[in-house]
C-alpha cells in the first residue's frame, strides 16, 4: 500500500505519494483511514477484498523505531531484512519470511 511508504517519506516523496493517492489528509488522518480499512477488510466472514501488508528492506539496515511502530501497529504488518544482493529467485525470498 502506498500509504504505508508515505507514512515512511517526508518532504518531496511524501507530496508525491499524496498526489498517486489523490490525498489532502495528513499522514495521521491517512495512517488512521488505512488502519481502519485493514480492520473493516479483516473482520468480514466473507471478504471481497484480501490483501497481505508488509515491508522488505535491505538486510543490516535499521528502520526508524517510529516507522517499525507505525508498520507494526497501524498496518499490522511486518518488516523483515532481506539480503536483496544475493537472492536472485522471487520464490525463494517469499519462502525465508
Amino acid at each position: 500500500m502506498l500509504s504505508l511508504i508515505a507514512s515512511g517519506s517526508k518532504g518531496r516523496t511524501l507530496e508525491q505519494l499524496f498526489g498517486c493517492l489523490g490525498s489532502t489528509m495528513s499522514i495521521n488522518d491517512l495512517n488512521s483511514q488505512s488502519s481502519q480499512m485493514i480492520v473493516l477488510a479483516s473482520s468480514a466472514d466473507d471478504p471481497e477484498l484480501a490483501f497481505v501488508n508488509g515491508a522488505w528492506v535491505r538486510q543490516g539496515l535499521k528502520l526508524k523505531p517510529s516507522f517499525q511502530e507505525t508498520v507494526e501497529s497501524v498496518y499490522n504488518a511486518t518488516a523483515n531484512g532481506v539480503d536483496f544482493l544475493n537472492k536472485y529467485k522471487r520464490f525463494d525470498l517469499f519462502l525465508e519470511l
